[in-house]
This record gives structure tokens, C-alpha cells and sequence, in this order.
């Protein structure tokens, strides 16, 4: 009986890992840039885009401080989340010029039903 409950539970750990794996490739081959943060502004995803267009390159553990330093003067994005989640509205920026391209910057609240989970930012490369 207990190995039949380990088995199931390992069967959808398998299950679990397969479709966040298959999420994760989705994102990573995007052609924008996908930033998506919790309630507390901690950066969950940054897909290889994002990082370009930041020039964050590889590094491992980013924060929004690491986005608002690469970003300064063309778009504060902790400030833009905020205000996005304070207002539960859609944030859209002007033409952002960047040394990887010319951006335009979406930034919306993520919702679980009808409460707040955290806030996603969308790079979206219009340089053609």
C-alpha cells in the first residue's frame, strides 16, 4: 500500500516537472522579453530576451535593481509594477531606445482568479 502511494506521487512529480519543463522552453524561445515578478518584486522569470535587451546577459539571480540599472532613464520598471499593481491596470511605455533594439514596454498585474499574484513585463522588440 505504501509503495503504491510513493509510486503515485513520483508519477506526478514526472508529470510536474515534464510541464514546467515545457513552460519554461516556451518562454525561453519568445521573442520578447518576458520579466514576471511576485507580490514582493522578486523576479521569478526573465527569459533570454529580456536579459538581451537589458544586457544582463547570464547572470543568475536578477532582481528588478539589476533591470532598473541597465534600464536607467529609459524606464523604471519597479516603479511601473507598482503602479500597475496599485492601479490593477495596464501599463503601456513609449518607444524604449536600447543598445540591443527599439522596445515598447507592456506591463500588466498577473491574477489567480481575482487577487493579485504578482506582475509580468513584456520587452516587446519593435526595431523593424
Amino acid at each position: 500500500m505504501i509503495q503504491q502511494g510513493t509510486d503515485a506521487i513520483t508519477n506526478l512529480q514526472n508529470v510536474i516537472d515534464m510541464e514546467n519543463s515545457k513552460l519554461n522552453a516556451m518562454v525561453s524561445s519568445m521573442t520578447d522579453g518576458v520579466i514576471m515578478t511576485d507580490m514582493d518584486y522578486r523576479v521569478l522569470v526573465a527569459n533570454p530576451k529580456a536579459r538581451l535587451a537589458a544586457g544582463l546577459g547570464d547572470k543568475k539571480e536578477l532582481s528588478l535593481a539589476d533591470f532598473n540599472k541597465n534600464l536607467a532613464g529609459k524606464i523604471d520598471l519597479r516603479d511601473k509594477i507598482e503602479e500597475s499593481l496599485r492601479m490593477d491596470r495596464v501599463f503601456v511605455s513609449d518607444e524604449i531606445r536600447l543598445p540591443a533594439g527599439f522596445f515598447k514596454g507592456v506591463i500588466s498585474p498577473v491574477k489567480n482568479r481575482w487577487r493579485n499574484i504578482g506582475c509580468v513585463a513584456i520587452l516587446r522588440d519593435i526595431s523593424r
